[in-house]
Protein backbone atom coordinates (compact mmCIF):
# COMPACT_ATOMS: atom_id res chain seq x y z
CA UNK A 1 0.00 0.00 0.00
CA UNK A 2 1.13 3.22 -0.85
CA UNK A 3 -0.07 7.19 0.67
CA UNK A 4 -2.47 8.00 -2.07
CA UNK A 5 -3.99 11.27 0.11
CA UNK A 6 -2.75 13.24 2.86
CA UNK A 7 -4.04 16.15 4.72
CA UNK A 8 -1.55 18.62 6.56
CA UNK A 9 -3.35 20.89 9.10
CA UNK A 10 -6.07 21.42 6.56
CA UNK A 11 -8.71 24.49 7.65
CA UNK A 12 -11.48 25.56 5.61
CA UNK A 13 -13.91 28.65 6.02
CA UNK A 14 -17.03 29.41 4.55
CA UNK A 15 -19.08 33.03 5.06
CA UNK A 16 -16.95 33.21 7.65
CA UNK A 17 -17.37 30.14 9.33
CA UNK A 18 -14.97 27.37 10.51
CA UNK A 19 -16.18 24.16 8.88
CA UNK A 20 -13.06 22.57 8.65
CA UNK A 21 -10.00 22.89 11.68
CA UNK A 22 -6.76 21.32 11.17
CA UNK A 23 -7.57 18.06 9.87
CA UNK A 24 -4.40 16.12 9.66
CA UNK A 25 -5.00 12.53 8.11
CA UNK A 26 -2.94 10.33 6.04
CA UNK A 27 -4.83 7.75 3.32
CA UNK A 28 -3.26 4.49 1.88
CA UNK A 29 -4.34 2.61 -1.52
CA UNK A 30 -6.54 -0.40 -1.20
CA UNK A 31 -8.13 0.62 1.89
CA UNK A 32 -12.01 1.17 2.15
CA UNK A 33 -12.39 4.27 4.42
CA UNK A 34 -15.62 5.70 6.36
CA UNK A 35 -16.37 9.18 7.06
CA UNK A 36 -19.25 9.27 9.58
CA UNK A 37 -20.16 12.31 11.90
CA UNK A 38 -23.81 13.79 12.65
CA UNK A 39 -25.11 16.46 10.30
CA UNK A 40 -22.87 19.69 9.88
CA UNK A 41 -20.33 17.66 11.15
CA UNK A 42 -17.89 18.66 7.84
CA UNK A 43 -17.94 15.43 5.74
CA UNK A 44 -18.99 17.21 2.30
CA UNK A 45 -16.36 19.88 2.91
CA UNK A 46 -13.45 17.30 3.41
CA UNK A 47 -14.68 15.41 0.07
CA UNK A 48 -14.77 18.56 -1.69
CA UNK A 49 -11.55 19.62 -0.49
CA UNK A 50 -9.86 16.25 -1.08
CA UNK A 51 -11.62 16.15 -4.05
CA UNK A 52 -9.94 19.90 -4.81
CA UNK A 53 -13.25 21.10 -5.71
CA UNK A 54 -12.75 23.84 -2.73
CA UNK A 55 -9.84 25.05 -1.84
CA UNK A 56 -8.71 25.09 1.93
CA UNK A 57 -6.97 28.64 3.41
CA UNK A 58 -5.14 26.79 5.88
CA UNK A 59 -2.95 23.53 5.33
CA UNK A 60 -1.95 21.21 2.31
CA UNK A 61 -3.96 18.66 0.64
CA UNK A 62 -1.63 16.00 -1.37
CA UNK A 63 -1.79 13.58 -3.92
CA UNK A 64 0.25 11.08 -3.58
CA UNK A 65 2.62 12.96 -2.09
CA UNK A 66 2.27 16.09 -4.92
CA UNK A 67 0.52 19.00 -3.30
CA UNK A 68 -2.54 19.16 -5.10
CA UNK A 69 -2.33 22.61 -6.35
CA UNK A 70 0.75 21.86 -8.07
CA UNK A 71 -1.12 18.60 -9.76
CA UNK A 72 -1.87 20.13 -13.72
CA UNK A 73 -5.88 19.73 -14.14
CA UNK A 74 -5.37 17.45 -17.27
CA UNK A 75 -4.09 14.92 -14.81
CA UNK A 76 -7.10 15.05 -11.99
CA UNK A 77 -9.31 12.55 -13.99
CA UNK A 78 -6.76 9.93 -13.72
CA UNK A 79 -6.46 10.65 -10.56
CA UNK A 80 -9.61 11.42 -8.44
CA UNK A 81 -13.15 10.28 -8.95
CA UNK A 82 -16.04 12.43 -7.25
CA UNK A 83 -19.53 11.36 -7.02
CA UNK A 84 -21.45 14.54 -5.02
CA UNK A 85 -24.02 14.30 -2.77
CA UNK A 86 -26.72 15.26 -5.01
CA UNK A 87 -26.52 13.76 -8.72
CA UNK A 88 -28.85 14.80 -10.80
CA UNK A 89 -29.39 15.75 -14.33
CA UNK A 90 -32.23 17.73 -15.80
CA UNK A 91 -31.09 17.25 -19.61
CA UNK A 92 -32.34 13.37 -21.12
CA UNK A 93 -29.15 11.63 -21.69
CA UNK A 94 -29.42 8.14 -21.80
CA UNK A 95 -27.85 6.23 -19.11
CA UNK A 96 -24.65 5.05 -21.16
CA UNK A 97 -24.02 8.27 -22.12
CA UNK A 98 -24.07 9.63 -18.61
CA UNK A 99 -21.72 7.43 -17.72
CA UNK A 100 -19.53 8.07 -20.12
CA UNK A 101 -18.81 11.27 -18.74
CA UNK A 102 -16.11 9.82 -16.88
CA UNK A 103 -14.28 8.93 -19.90
CA UNK A 104 -11.44 11.16 -20.64
CA UNK A 105 -13.38 12.40 -23.73
CA UNK A 106 -16.50 12.42 -21.84
CA UNK A 107 -18.16 10.74 -24.77
CA UNK A 108 -17.96 6.89 -26.44
CA UNK A 109 -15.57 7.04 -29.11
CA UNK A 110 -14.59 3.44 -29.92
CA UNK A 111 -16.24 0.09 -28.87
CA UNK A 112 -13.95 -0.69 -26.24
CA UNK A 113 -15.20 2.46 -24.41
CA UNK A 114 -18.38 1.33 -24.91
CA UNK A 115 -17.75 -2.07 -23.10
CA UNK A 116 -16.00 0.06 -20.64
CA UNK A 117 -19.15 2.03 -19.51
CA UNK A 118 -21.52 -1.14 -20.10
CA UNK A 119 -19.02 -2.73 -17.70
CA UNK A 120 -19.82 -0.05 -14.77
CA UNK A 121 -23.07 -0.39 -15.05
CA UNK A 122 -22.85 -4.37 -14.84
CA UNK A 123 -20.96 -3.37 -11.70
CA UNK A 124 -24.09 -1.30 -9.81
CA UNK A 125 -26.73 -4.24 -11.17
CA UNK A 126 -27.87 -1.41 -13.63
CA UNK A 127 -26.82 -2.43 -16.82
CA UNK A 128 -30.55 -2.92 -17.79
CA UNK A 129 -30.62 0.61 -17.51
CA UNK A 130 -28.58 1.78 -20.12
CA UNK A 131 -30.49 2.78 -22.75
CA UNK A 132 -33.11 4.83 -20.57
CA UNK A 133 -33.10 8.57 -19.94
CA UNK A 134 -31.46 9.48 -16.87
CA UNK A 135 -34.11 11.77 -16.01
CA UNK A 136 -36.73 8.86 -15.60
CA UNK A 137 -34.60 6.61 -12.78
CA UNK A 138 -35.25 7.06 -9.44
CA UNK A 139 -33.55 8.60 -6.73
CA UNK A 140 -31.62 5.30 -5.95
CA UNK A 141 -31.03 4.12 -9.55
CA UNK A 142 -29.58 7.41 -10.25
CA UNK A 143 -26.94 7.06 -7.51
CA UNK A 144 -25.98 3.55 -8.98
CA UNK A 145 -25.48 5.58 -12.64
CA UNK A 146 -23.56 7.91 -10.68
CA UNK A 147 -20.93 5.36 -8.87
CA UNK A 148 -20.93 3.72 -12.65
CA UNK A 149 -19.78 6.82 -13.95
CA UNK A 150 -16.81 7.09 -10.80
CA UNK A 151 -16.06 3.64 -12.05
CA UNK A 152 -15.96 4.15 -16.30
CA UNK A 153 -13.44 6.93 -14.91
CA UNK A 154 -11.07 4.74 -13.61
CA UNK A 155 -9.45 7.14 -11.10
CA UNK A 156 -6.71 6.21 -8.70
CA UNK A 157 -8.81 7.38 -5.48
CA UNK A 158 -12.69 7.43 -5.11
CA UNK A 159 -14.41 9.57 -3.08
CA UNK A 160 -18.41 9.76 -2.44
CA UNK A 161 -20.32 11.56 -0.51
CA UNK A 162 -23.36 9.67 1.02
CA UNK A 163 -23.54 6.75 -1.96
CA UNK A 164 -26.05 5.00 -0.02
CA UNK A 165 -28.63 7.94 0.52
CA UNK A 166 -31.06 6.89 -1.80
CA UNK A 167 -30.69 2.81 -1.61
CA UNK A 168 -32.76 -0.12 -1.09
CA UNK A 169 -31.26 -2.30 2.05
CA UNK A 170 -30.28 -4.92 -0.55
CA UNK A 171 -28.09 -2.04 -2.64
CA UNK A 172 -26.72 -0.54 0.18
CA UNK A 173 -25.37 -3.61 1.32
CA UNK A 174 -24.09 -4.57 -2.29
CA UNK A 175 -22.60 -1.30 -3.17
CA UNK A 176 -20.70 -0.99 0.42
CA UNK A 177 -19.29 -4.85 -0.86
CA UNK A 178 -18.43 -3.20 -4.44
CA UNK A 179 -16.44 -0.56 -3.14
CA UNK A 180 -14.55 -2.72 -0.82
CA UNK A 181 -13.71 -5.09 -3.58
CA UNK A 182 -12.62 -2.09 -5.68
CA UNK A 183 -10.25 -0.52 -2.59
CA UNK A 184 -8.72 -4.07 -2.03
CA UNK A 185 -8.43 -5.55 -5.51
CA UNK A 186 -8.13 -2.52 -7.49
CA UNK A 187 -5.72 -1.26 -4.75
CA UNK A 188 -7.35 2.42 -5.33
CA UNK A 189 -8.31 4.61 -1.91
CA UNK A 190 -11.92 4.54 -1.77
CA UNK A 191 -13.70 7.19 0.73
CA UNK A 192 -17.22 7.47 1.55
CA UNK A 193 -19.45 9.47 3.81
CA UNK A 194 -21.98 7.49 5.99
CA UNK A 195 -24.69 7.51 8.14
CA UNK A 196 -25.07 4.26 8.54
CA UNK A 197 -22.66 3.11 11.03
CA UNK A 198 -23.83 -0.55 11.53
CA UNK A 199 -22.84 -0.86 7.69
CA UNK A 200 -19.47 1.62 8.19
CA UNK A 201 -18.18 -0.30 10.97
CA UNK A 202 -18.95 -3.76 9.21
CA UNK A 203 -17.61 -2.99 5.81
CA UNK A 204 -14.76 -0.13 6.25
CA UNK A 205 -10.99 -0.76 6.89
CA UNK A 206 -10.93 2.14 8.91
CA UNK A 207 -13.40 5.47 9.56
CA UNK A 208 -12.58 9.15 10.42
CA UNK A 209 -15.08 10.58 12.57
CA UNK A 210 -15.82 14.57 12.23
CA UNK A 211 -17.27 16.88 14.64
CA UNK A 212 -17.57 20.44 14.09
CA UNK A 213 -14.86 20.05 11.58
CA UNK A 214 -12.77 18.15 13.58
CA UNK A 215 -11.66 14.76 13.03
CA UNK A 216 -11.69 13.63 16.68
CA UNK A 217 -10.55 9.85 15.93
CA UNK A 218 -9.43 7.33 12.99
CA UNK A 219 -8.79 4.04 13.29
CA UNK A 220 -10.49 0.41 13.06
CA UNK A 221 -14.25 1.36 12.80
CA UNK A 222 -14.78 -0.75 16.11
CA UNK A 223 -12.46 1.10 18.03
CA UNK A 224 -13.35 4.60 16.98
CA UNK A 225 -17.09 4.09 17.25
CA UNK A 226 -16.78 3.44 20.97
CA UNK A 227 -19.53 3.75 23.53
CA UNK A 228 -17.83 7.62 24.92
CA UNK A 229 -17.88 8.72 21.54
CA UNK A 230 -21.35 7.70 20.16
CA UNK A 231 -22.46 9.48 23.32
CA UNK A 232 -20.41 12.37 23.11
CA UNK A 233 -20.71 13.01 19.33
CA UNK A 234 -24.22 11.37 18.48
CA UNK A 235 -26.08 11.78 21.80
CA UNK A 236 -26.76 7.45 21.40
CA UNK A 237 -26.25 4.92 22.96
CA UNK A 238 -25.70 1.06 21.04
CA UNK A 239 -25.09 -2.46 21.18
CA UNK A 240 -22.47 -4.74 19.94
CA UNK A 241 -24.02 -8.15 18.83
CA UNK A 242 -22.08 -11.02 17.21
CA UNK A 243 -24.12 -12.57 14.06
CA UNK A 244 -22.27 -14.92 12.02
CA UNK A 245 -18.76 -14.51 13.30
CA UNK A 246 -18.73 -10.75 13.05
CA UNK A 247 -19.50 -8.04 15.93
CA UNK A 248 -22.17 -5.57 14.80
CA UNK A 249 -22.58 -2.38 15.93
CA UNK A 250 -26.18 -1.41 16.31
CA UNK A 251 -27.62 1.96 17.25
CA UNK A 252 -29.69 1.47 20.12
CA UNK A 253 -31.50 4.20 21.37
CA UNK A 254 -31.01 8.38 22.45
CA UNK A 255 -28.35 8.45 25.21
CA UNK A 256 -30.62 10.56 27.26
CA UNK A 257 -33.27 7.62 27.12
CA UNK A 258 -33.34 4.33 29.40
Amino acid sequence: MSLALEFSGVGLRLGGRAVLRGIDWRGESGRLVGLVGPNGAGKSMWLRVAAGVLRPQQGEVRWWGEPLVRVPRPRWPSVIAYCPQRFSLHLPLRVLDCVALGLPAGRIRTGAERERCLAALEKVDAADLAERPVTELSGGQQQRVALARAFAQEATMLLADEPLAALDPRHALETLALLRREAHEGGRLVVVALHELTLAARFCDEVLLLHEGRCLAAGAPLEVLDEARLRAVYGLRARRLEVEGETLLLPWAPADRP
